[in-house]
């Protein structure tokens, strides 16, 4: 929260690396030495950015956030590789392409298994997304691909919060 972005340059959300990217819809609160850290500059033009340190300790409160819809959870592992951060899902305020809800898929590392939602037609911030809300409309859908560097291992994926799912609602899943 306390980056200095003097240009004013639209960034994704903070992410850590520890085996594992954490999850956007919760970002570090606080960066911790010996800890990786990337974030993604969505104006792709120069920036530079500053980062005052502060006492240990020293940190702001948590605020829940009421999402006003649903999402749900796409698990992806091979081997020891794990991805557990990808969530569609639908919220009031949010637009078909690029909004604030949606958070941009971190950088492979190493040995990896990635689940991603491809949006290089988007006219705003065309990447892959981990996190992609939608407005609430008839009928929703996602594409989304999993991606592995790993050799002769299985991937598996796992869909979580499906039976969490509004009335009304049904979920279908094609394996183009």
């Amino acid at each position: 929260d306390d980056i200095e972005n003097p240009s004013g340059a639209e960034l994704s959300t903070l992410y850590t690396y520890q085996g594992k990217w954490s999850d956007p819809t919760s970002p570090p609160r606080t960066m911790n030495p010996w800890e990786g850290y990337a974030v993604q500059n969505l104006s792709n033009r120069n920036v530079i950015i500053k980062l005052q340190p502060k006492p240990a300790g020293v940190g702001q409160p948590v605020v829940e956030s009421n999402p006003s819809g649903w999402e749900i959870s796409i698990l992806a592992s091979a081997g020891y590789a794990k991805d557990t951060a990808n969530h569609p899902g639908v919220r009031y305020g949010a637009s078909e392409e690029w909004d604030s809800f949606d958070h941009v898929e971190p950088p492979p590392v190493g040995k990896y298994v990635s689940v991603l939602f491809p949006h290089r037609d988007w006219m705003l911030y065309p990447y892959d997304y981990t996190v992609d809300f939608r407005p609430p409309d008839n009928m929703v859908s996602w594409d989304f691909d999993v991606r592995t560097n790993i050799d002769r291992e299985n991937v598996n994926v796992e869909l979580d919060g499906i039976y969490d799912l509004p009335p009304g609602y049904n979920l279908s899943l094609y394996d183009r």
